[in-house]
């Protein structure tokens, strides 16, 4: 045990996605990876430009109804994940969280994705170490959305440090807090 470190894993929790995702196969999906693809992982998916006002659902009450609780059911996990600690699933939960009564093919794919490279990065976890001596700086990430989504709404999310020692993080539609954390830091 080291004094002054502090490490936050879920790694005990995610193991258990291989029971609650059988369909997935989970172990084996990881088993057939290399080394170089594990590293190359990412939890965001290419397919941001999916429309529900346009795209038509062909399925019937029966089937939407366990789609939609799946897709639910995998939000909820990777949404209690997100808030403790598993930052890297912070834009991608958030942005698939919007199609969760939308259970379109390429959503399903998405939560899918989701799921398996949080199963796959487990290992990840948060590491604050105490500092003798805090400097007096505060660093922000943000990262900003102009508006370009097919619902025309602008979103922002950030992180926020105090030294080395993480703070808060956030995601918000409204980008009034954001400017007045950058007024705060300067």
């Amino acid at each position: 045990m080291n004094k002054g470190i502090i490490t936050l894993s879920m790694k005990s929790y995610i193991d258990k996605f291989n029971d609650d995702f059988p369909l997935l196969k989970l172990k084996e999906y990881e088993n057939n990876l290399t080394t170089e693809q594990k590293k190359d992982l990412t939890p965001h998916f290419s397919e941001y430009n999916l429309n529900p006002n346009e795209d038509t659902l062909l399925m019937n009450k029966t089937e939407y109804k366990e789609k939609v609780k799946y897709i639910q059911k995998s939000i909820g996990k990777l949404n209690y994940l997100r808030t403790r600690g598993r930052l890297d699933l912070e834009f991608a939960v958030s942005k698939i969280t919007r199609f969760a009564l939308y259970p379109h093919v390429k959503v399903i794919k998405a939560v899918n994705r989701l799921i398996k490279y949080t199963y796959v990065k487990r290992d990840l976890n948060v590491v604050m170490k105490r500092e003798k001596k805090q400097p007096d700086e505060i660093t922000v990430v943000t990262d900003a959305s102009l508006g370009s989504e097919y619902d025309v709404k602008s979103r922002i999310g950030g992180i926020i440090w105090f030294g080395n020692t993480f703070m808060f993080g956030f995601l918000k539609k409204n980008h009034q807090l954001f400017v007045t954390l950058r007024q705060n830091v300067n």
